[in-house]
């Protein structure tokens, strides 16, 4: 059984359907998110951004005159940085609007939920994305839980729940970027599965050159992106100029609204490898 793109994206984008308003979501507070950084990250700091992260795997850093090394200096807290693509040896990516680029990253269109190169054997543990200029309008980032999504399953496809364990259920196919020839890599991951640390995380991205899946899991798939499509399921806000999302990869996938095209949002991406302090990644079923 094949699951086309059209058809992965036509599922994941039913936001558009369920929340017609993309430039202007009903928001969460993000006060009780946020520590303020000024200017540096400092020792009392780094406590408070480790105790928030772990209580609700996410925490937004807020400074008043955002600081190009800010990424660079969280390593002390989620580890060394990871290479970054496409652009081969850069462990920070650009993430902005361009009329003439189709990608995902440097477009203005929706981002459908999903976790970071969740595909590959070792995905980053820890993600963040360092707002230096927000839209006036749209270009809000969205959260779903992956325990809220597993309990989901549980709940109304109980018999379904060990397929999305399932090491050969899911194919990934995705374009080797660092080849000078036109080369397809396979990739082989469940939607869920165990950690080192005794919990699971999640594996969970429909913009794939095309995934390739077992029946049950094709239907596991519309499920989820039904569930983590309704407004209600998610954490909506919009981060502002100054502010930074640092995410857990295994237990969060995450999404951006739409915005428009002469927005000039501009984010900053890097990824952690989780090794440099005690992080309570994933989640516990």
């Amino acid at each position: 059984m094949t699951i086309l793109l059209d058809e992965i994206y036509r599922l994941s984008y039913l936001a558009r359907r369920l929340e017609p308003n993309q430039y202007k979501p009903p928001s969460i507070d993000k006060k009780p998110y946020t520590i303020e950084i000024r200017p540096k990250i400092k020792v009392e700091n780094s406590h408070c951004i480790l105790e928030k992260f772990n209580a609700n795997h996410f925490v937004i850093l807020k400074q008043n005159n955002p600081e190009e090394l800010l990424l660079e200096q969280l390593t002390t807290i989620f580890g060394n940085m990871l290479e970054q693509t496409p652009v081969k040896g850069s462990t920070v990516y650009a993430i902005e609007s361009t009329r003439s680029n189709t990608t995902s990253t440097k477009n203005n269109t929706y981002q459908p939920l999903h976790s970071d190169r969740n595909f590959k054997p070792n995905p980053p543990k820890v993600i963040a994305l360092q707002c230096l200029q927000h839209s006036e309008q749209g270009g809000y980032t969205k959260l779903v839980y992956a325990k809220n999504i597993y309990q989901y399953v549980q709940r109304v496809a109980p018999n379904c729940l060990q397929n999305l364990f399932d090491q050969n259920a899911t194919t990934f196919y995705r374009k080797d970027r660092n080849s000078k020839e036109l080369r397809i890599i396979q990739y082989k991951k469940p939607i869920f599965y165990g950690l080192e640390n005794d919990k699971v995380g999640i594996s969970f991205n429909p913009m794939m050159s095309k995934i390739e899946s077992t029946a049950k899991i094709e239907q596991l798939y519309r499920l989820i992106s039904y569930f983590v499509s309704k407004p209600k399921n998610q954490l909506t806000f919009q981060l502002q100029r100054g502010e930074t999302l640092v995410a857990d990869n295994y237990a969060l996938l995450h999404a951006r609204t739409a915005f428009p095209a002469d927005g000039g949002r501009l984010l900053r991406r890097a990824w952690y490898d989780a090794t440099a302090t005690k992080l309570e990644l994933g989640f516990d079923v």
